[in-house]
């Protein structure tokens, strides 16, 4: 009998033992659950807090940059409707694309200035050129396109095949400056689909280069002007197409005829 009662002691005790471990399990997985509880109702408040644009709203959207050719009310009404949102939840990439889909933007940056402002920097491009008929070449030889009818005046046409940008930007500020040496500037430059150039002058001078050899061929008419400026007569045309010499054409008004200009034509070697 001693036995059998030390039996069920033991069994008594270790069940007593169980149902601690079981309430401690049960604490514990309570304990879990309500740090779990607390972690997720923060994680959900957090997001919903900074979604929420009213928590930290924009209130400031400056826009910095030297506005020459653009309106600074065209840029900030075209990211108006992106920058309603709030200072966490701006989306500053499409903020950026929208304004450089802007004509005469070339560079934006944006970014935010803690705790309620947006700030943007723009550069407007340079303008080098008229291009084709409907754009404008910046210095780096890349058109772009300004609205219809809203093209400077005052600046040179340069056309050519699609893709002969940069090569005509190039050729363009390489020969303006020694041109301008000269008191000459250009007015048109052309390149033709066979690749011939040709240019007028702001006199109304035109001078045909031709599509090979063209500094050789500018070379010759640097070393020629000064004889043809000497003259004093009105040029009409200076044709370089020659291996070894030009042509070249005065203007002369016909005094009596009444019927406009004339040309007189001079060849000579090189």
């Amino acid at each position: 009998m001693a036995r059998s009662g030390a039996t069920t002691k033991r069994k008594s005790k270790a069940a007593a033992q169980r149902r601690e471990q079981q309430r401690h399990a049960m604490l514990l997985w309570f304990k879990v659950m309500l740090v779990a509880g607390v972690v997720g109702a923060g994680l959900y408040w957090g997001v919903t807090a900074v979604t929420d644009p009213t928590l930290l709203p924009l209130k400031v959207v400056r826009t910095d940059g030297k506005f020459r050719y653009m309106q600074r009310q065209d840029l900030e009404q075209a990211v108006a409707d992106l920058a309603r949102d709030g200072f966490l939840t701006v989306d500053v990439a499409a903020i950026r694309d929208r304004a450089k889909s802007l004509p005469w933007v070339d560079q934006v940056s944006v970014r935010r200035v803690w705790p309620d402002s947006l700030q943007l920097w723009v550069e407007e491009h340079v303008p080098l050129s008229r291009w084709q008929d409907d754009a404008m070449l910046n210095v780096r030889g890349e058109a772009f396109w300004p609205k219809p009818g809203t093209l400077p005046a005052g600046f040179p046409l340069l056309s050519g095949p699609d893709g002969s940008e940069k090569e005509l930007a190039r050729q363009y500020m390489s020969i303006k400056v020694r041109l301008g040496a000269m008191g000459l500037e250009i007015k048109e430059m052309r390149m033709d689909e066979r690749r011939a150039w040709s240019m007028k002058l702001s006199s109304g001078t035109v001078i045909r280069l031709g599509s090979k050899d063209l500094e050789h061929r500018l070379a010759r008419f640097y070393s020629i002007y000064p004889l043809l400026e000497a003259d004093k007569r009105e040029l009409h045309e200076v044709d370089l197409r020659y291996t070894n010499g030009f042509a070249v054409t005065w203007k002369k008004l016909n005094p009596t005829a009444g019927i406009g200009d004339r040309t007189e034509t001079l060849r000579g070697l090189v």
